[in-house]
């Protein structure tokens, strides 16, 4: 959402809460009707502030510039020294945003004095505007009013900062939790490299083994049989081992 987008939202949810909060105090028939829609739209004021950014959210109210021209260091400064019109605009969707924190989800009754207040900033500020010209110590109790206003408005938002960002960082830690406790799981049912590597030497072993006992097969001591190709010497020939014969015959030369 761009800046002037986001500043067109915040003024739609002011004047909707306006329209809403109006017949609801002038009490002109369309109370539970009015009531309604003044929830949704304190729901989405909530919801608004809960996912702008802080910055963003002080320039959609015009509270991103002091009345000198400077920017302001803080948001603290930027509500105590900018632009009462603006601040009230701030306030008012601070109080829209706790009105949808206090609703109770069977009932949506609101005390009409917090309604009334909720929308009759705009018309108390242009009047105290007025009203500060008639007298010295009229300026300084709306000045000191104000800057009470400014303090709780600073306090509330930054409250408001804080709870918004302590939920992203629990939210973010859950899916951190979950992601590891699935990685976990995954690495439960996947055999370790070790335990693998061990198998397929186990597997291996026995295969050299069954490899070896074909090979000593038939022979008493596992060892080969060798088989020598020399003819063995005449003593151990059985062909000449046989009886000596003589001879009957005279010699010719006798």
């Amino acid at each position: 959402m761009t800046d002037s987008q986001l500043q067109d939202r915040v003024q739609e949810i002011l004047t909707e809460a306006g329209a809403s909060s109006g017949s609801l105090v002038a009490g002109d028939g369309g109370d539970e009707a009015a009531e309604t829609e003044l929830f949704e739209t304190a729901t989405e004021a909530n919801d608004l502030l809960e996912s702008a950014d802080p910055d963003e959210l002080l320039t959609a109210v015009g509270l991103d510039t002091l009345e000198d021209g400077t920017e302001p260091g803080s948001i603290p400064e930027a509500i105590a020294r900018g632009k009462q019109e603006h601040v009230a605009d701030l306030q008012r969707l601070l109080r829209l945003a706790n009105l949808a924190d206090r609703a109770d989800e069977d009932c949506l009754e609101v005390p009409v004095s917090d309604l009334r207040e909720t929308i009759s900033e705009r018309t108390a500020s242009a009047a105290g505007d007025e009203e500060q010209g008639v007298g010295g110590d009229r300026s300084d109790e709306l000045a000191a009013d104000e800057s009470d206003d400014a303090e709780e408005t600073a306090a509330d938002l930054e409250d408001r900062l804080r709870s918004s960002m302590k939920t992203s960082f629990e939210q973010f830690g859950d899916e951190i939790r979950q992601l590891k406790a699935r990685l976990e799981t995954a690495s439960a049912g996947t055999p370790s490299r070790e335990g693998a590597n061990a198998e397929t030497a186990d597997d291996e072993g026995l295969a050299e083994t069954g490899r070896g006992g074909d090979r000593n097969r038939g022979t008493a001591s596992g060892s080969p049989t060798s088989h020598s190709t020399l003819a063995p010497p005449p003593s151990e020939r059985a062909d000449m081992q046989g009886t000596g014969r003589y001879s009957t015959m005279p010699d010719k030369h006798e």
